[in-house]
């Protein structure tokens, strides 16, 4: 059956589509990885490994969300997430409420945040004891950047840890993210340099 003139366009604007996205995913794959393409790829596992261990439930009060609610359940540090060497840490690193994320953040009040990170420490100190984080906060007073090869290493742990817990889960989450020709183009990448090989992304 011949096409019509609307299917022809809409197949040539597919091919044209398909085209461009492995064009794009070709020059990525020439782009020389940087410290914050392994960074935010750390952080999408970490996170996702976070919430599946969590079971979508906010560790504070109990309450259950449905998988997949990114924008409604986060994965909320202890210590802020600028200190690198507690940021891929799993104790220093628990599900919550936006709500709750949001109360430890900056953008809340002192008297907020103050009271809200007693509450979470409280819930550490019972959770962990008191020696283990007393440790945790000591670490997370150390300073210095990662070179490269630590962010390699910090990459593959934080891949194995997300694939081990949820594959399928983790799967979509990967495509969700990094959706564009360019981006599927870095993330082979990463794969390539932490010498893992993908299951393969799926949006079902």
């Amino acid at each position: 059956m011949p096409y019509t003139r609307l299917q022809r366009h809409t197949e040539l604007r597919r091919k044209s589509g398909i085209a461009r996205k492995k064009k794009a995913r070709a020059h990525a794959q020439t782009v020389s990885l940087q410290t914050t393409h392994y960074k935010k790829f750390c952080d999408i596992c970490f996170e996702f490994f976070i919430r599946e261990r969590d079971r979508w439930t906010d560790t504070l009060d109990g309450r259950r969300f449905a998988q997949g609610d990114y924008e409604h359940y986060h994965a909320a540090h202890y210590i802020p997430r600028q200190a690198l060497y507690t940021r891929y840490d799993p104790m220093n690193c628990h599900g919550q409420s936006s709500g709750h994320n949001w109360a430890a953040s900056p953008k809340a009040s002192p008297i907020v945040r103050h009271r809200f990170m007693n509450l979470y420490r409280a819930w550490m100190v019972k959770t962990y004891g008191e020696p283990a984080v007393a440790e945790l906060e000591q670490r997370g007073n150390q300073t210095g950047q990662f070179t490269i090869p630590m962010w390699m290493d910090a990459a593959k742990e934080n891949y194995t840890r997300a694939h081990q817990i949820n594959a399928r889960a983790f799967s979509k989450r990967l495509a969700s993210v990094y959706h564009t020709g360019h981006e599927q183009g870095i993330l082979e990448q990463i794969f390539n340099k932490i010498g893992v090989e993908p299951d393969g992304l799926t949006r079902e």
